[in-house]
């Protein structure tokens, strides 16, 4: 399939008039799964693979104007009124090449282009990317170049996976994902008759964690639900091969093993065999104090291993995922298994060593339950998640079958100044916000919340600017270079009433 003729569904995508599943379905009905050309019609749909290949907009809006007859400010004229770069570029090819016959490209040669785009730089690759900019159809030529920059076309990656996963029988999109974080392959696999892409967690390959929603907890829990302590650490996922330690990573999947000396140490002690994923956090101390998660998360942003400094670490774990290589009772991948079942390996597992477990309690009635509660934010903890007993590890989801709860401030009013725009199922939409004090303080962005305003077109995004919105919160916590964020904040509501923001002073004293 050429690049013109699949750009068609893409302009379907665009305008969001048909459903998004069936469009896909029909882009991708008559090509080959074990193509070239799947794999970069996998790229325009997802806008994933090739965003590390380091084409911005302002360098590609520069080339553009030395390709097309256009000037700089006139292009940026285009882009605001279209919404996007790609769609501008698109504009003016079509009114300044109408008598010009352009060559045509498959998928496949656009799949080359920008696999040659990654693997150049400089001069070499803005010869390429002009090359580029002279196909048929340079609007989703630049698409492509841009990844994620691109156009908004109402689709991302857990979508495009959830249809394909759906259309060949496949259930757990999510986890199918989690698991298989090459999108590409993943959708290979899906549409291929001779693969099968389910498989379990692997020790040493990063996964995207299950998170718990800020939801209302059961009236009456009835012994169906459970209770552990919420820690002020960082989310760890920590891998073990033969009880040594093999990688340990963030719930954003990325590696922090060599940020943790302490996690080292701790395997060594505890284990002596098997193969093991923990899910737990890295709580930091100092004097005995807890600290805040950020005296962590310092460590977390460098890229060399670190030494072990004036904060100590501690350990705690609430789940198992996976345990293997010991015994039949624990059969390798245990997301399926109930979360209480977990538990209790998890506690077998640590045997005499329990201090490193989370305590968890199976409270019958909501007073009970909140006794748990007040009794963790007594200790200083930093609240509650409330876990169904019967619920199974969901990989990269905010499920409701985990349910946190946590003391919140009286809300707040700030301003936006800024906005960028929604992932995957949220893309062509304002996904976040950032936002200031009335004295012009910055405060850090929100993004949780969106779920019930997740309907504002990013063409729109200027009209919310400067708008006043209500955002609930935990705390303010003042980074190292004396800026400010709100922690866990979540958008309530825009305030058409209101015209000024909160001060600084009035947030912190809060």
């Amino acid at each position: 399939m050429d690049l013109t003729e699949f750009g068609a569904h893409l302009e379907e995508l665009q305008a969001g008039e048909k459903s998004k599943d069936d469009v896909i379905l029909r882009a991708l009905r008559d090509i080959n799964p074990s193509s070239k050309h799947f794999s970069g019609a996998i790229a325009l749909l997802t806008r994933k693979p090739f965003d590390d290949i380091g084409v911005g907009k302002k360098s590609l809006r520069k080339l553009a104007t030395t390709c097309f007859d256009v000037t700089h400010d006139e292009l940026r004229d285009l882009e605001r009124e279209y919404g996007d770069l790609p769609s501008a570029i698109g504009h003016v090819d079509l009114k300044t090449n109408t008598l010009t016959l352009k060559r045509k490209i498959t998928l496949g040669e656009l799949y080359d282009d920008l696999e040659y785009l990654r693997r150049t730089s400089g001069p070499e690759q803005k010869r390429r990317m002009k090359e580029m900019l002279g196909y048929d159809s340079p609007k989703w030529v630049a698409h492509a170049m841009l990844g994620k920059k691109g156009v908004s076309l109402g689709v991302g990656e857990k979508s495009v996976v959830k249809t394909l996963a759906i259309e060949n029988g496949y259930d757990e999109h999510r986890k199918l994902l989690s698991l298989n974080p090459d999108v590409t392959t993943l959708c290979h696999k899906l549409t291929s008759p001779d693969t099968d892409p389910r498989s379990e967690p692997g020790v040493g390959h990063p996964f995207l964690p299950m998170l718990a929603k800020s939801k209302e907890v059961p009236p009456d829990p009835d012994g169906d639900w459970m209770i552990q302590p919420k820690y002020d650490g960082a989310r760890i996922l920590v891998h073990i091969k033969n009880g040594e330690l093999r990688r340990a990573f963030s719930r954003n999947a990325n590696r922090v093993d060599e940020s943790l000396p302490e996690l080292r140490e701790f395997v060594d002690d505890v284990f002596a065999t098997g193969d093991w994923i923990l899910d737990g956090e890295a709580i930091p101390y100092k004097d005995g104090e807890r600290q805040p998660f950020q005296a962590i998360m310092t460590r977390f942003g460098r890229q060399e291993a670190v030494d072990e400094q004036e904060i100590d670490v501690e350990f705690k774990f609430f789940d198992l995922v996976y345990g293997g290589g010991v015994c039949a009772t624990y059969p390798g991948d245990l997301s399926n298994e109930t979360a209480s079942r977990r538990i209790h390996l998890l506690r077998v597992l640590f045997g005499p060593e329990q201090e490193y477990v989370a305590p968890t309690y199976r409270p019958d009635t909501h007073e009970k339950l909140n006794e748990y509660y007040q009794s963790f934010l007594d200790d200083g903890l930093e609240g509650a998640v409330v876990k169904h007993v019967d619920a199974p590890y969901e990989f990269d989801r905010r499920s409701p079958n985990w349910r946190k709860m946590i003391p919140t401030k009286e809300n707040v009013e700030l301003r936006i100044t800024a906005v960028h725009e929604g992932e995957n199922s949220n893309a062509g939409k304002v996904g976040g916000m950032k936002l200031e004090t009335e004295d012009g303080v910055p405060v850090g962005h929100v993004g949780g919340g969106m779920e019930g305003h997740s309907g504002i077109p990013w063409e729109e995004r200027d009209d919310i600017i400067d708008k006043i919105v209500e955002v609930s919160w935990r705390e303010l916590q003042e980074n190292d270079d004396g800026t400010y964020a709100l922690r866990f904040p979540s958008l309530e509501g825009f305030r058409a009433d209101k015209d000024e923001a909160d001060s600084l002073d009035k947030i912190l004293s809060a």
